[in-house]
């Protein structure tokens, strides 16, 4: 039987994959642009946008379905997501969860700072005859927004996984059996 728990590893994959090909398509026309005096298209943006979304997303999905280390990833994200740990977290997750922490902790600068210089780049290519005209100005605006939320969000899933981090050390070494962090529970 398929539980919620079971499909988690597909909704982990979904959102790095929406982001990335949201700023992959920009970027390959932005380098077109400036490196090899094409001129924008809108339609070459989006179809590389979305095949790079398709491709991550699988390989991701694959990564988090097939790979035990993928499947751990995944089950620590969606505890972070969830702010609730599973009944049987141990000590074994000390060391996943403060894995995530510090991906966290990158991506909440790494990410707005790339969306920012992605919206800059934009904002230079639309000044130029070559450029995507009027409308590269929104997206320039919707990239550096895009990359400020993005920002907000790792900033508290990061203050979740702190606060998680912090429970696990409450809790008692000796409660019983603890299950390994990719088991698949009811609570995970």
């Amino acid at each position: 039987m398929t539980t919620r728990a079971d499909r988690g590893w597909l909704s982990e994959a979904l959102w790095p994959a929406a982001f990335g090909g949201v700023l992959f398509g920009p970027a390959m026309q932005v380098s077109d642009v400036l490196l090899f005096d094409e001129v924008w298209s809108w339609f070459g943006a989006v179809v590389r946008g979305v095949f790079f979304a398709v491709a991550m997303g699988l390989g991701l999905a694959v990564q988090y379905r097939f790979s035990a280390a993928g499947r751990e990833r995944a089950a620590v994200s969606r505890a972070v997501s969830a702010g609730v740990l599973p009944e049987s977290a141990g000590a074994e997750w000390r060391g996943p969860l403060a894995a995530e922490r510090r991906r966290l902790h990158s991506s909440r600068t790494g990410v707005p700072a790339l969306s920012a210089l992605l919206g800059v780049l934009v904002a230079v290519v639309t000044l130029l005859p070559d450029g995507p005209g009027g409308w590269g100005w929104l997206l320039a605006v919707c990239l550096a927004l895009a990359g400020g939320l993005a920002g907000l969000q790792q900033h508290r899933r990061l203050h979740t996984a702190d606060r998680l981090l912090a429970e696990l050390a409450g809790r008692s070494v000796g409660g019983g059996e603890s299950a390994h962090v990719g088991d698949r529970s009811p609570s995970a």
